[in-house]
């Protein structure tokens, strides 16, 4: 059975929550190491910096990606008896993967709120 690519059926589903965390983790230091390199904000400043405000809200935007996708996956995954056997593996194993993804994302995040950048 085929399925477009944007289905949550579709087997490409699987590595999606890790593609996108990995994409967030280089733009995510990359951005940090251009901006100290560039313009690094003041470490007087503490954590409340502009430039961690940005990476928050980064951070916080990735974060609702990846938590809706695997609430979208477990939702599905929940309705099993309307699934056949393969749907419902891609649907689990995506799950998975977002909640995974997420939680990485999170808690890569937390240091923004407590540590100064570019130090």
């Amino acid at each position: 059975m085929k399925y477009q690519l944007i289905s949550p059926f579709h087997p490409l589903q699987i590595p999606v929550g890790l593609l996108v965390w990995c994409l967030w983790f280089m733009a995510f230091y990359g951005g940090l190491s251009v901006a100290c390199s560039v313009s690094p904000p003041n470490p007087a400043n503490g954590p409340f910096t502009w430039l961690n405000g940005c990476l928050g809200l980064f951070t916080l935007a990735t974060f609702t990606f990846l938590a809706r996708m695997a609430w979208k996956a477990w939702s599905l995954a929940r309705t099993s008896e309307e699934l056949d056997e393969r749907q419902l593996v891609v649907t689990r194993l995506a799950g998975y993967v977002y909640t995974v993804a997420a939680l990485a994302t999170l808690l890569m995040g937390v240091p923004l709120i407590q540590l100064p950048p570019c130090v």
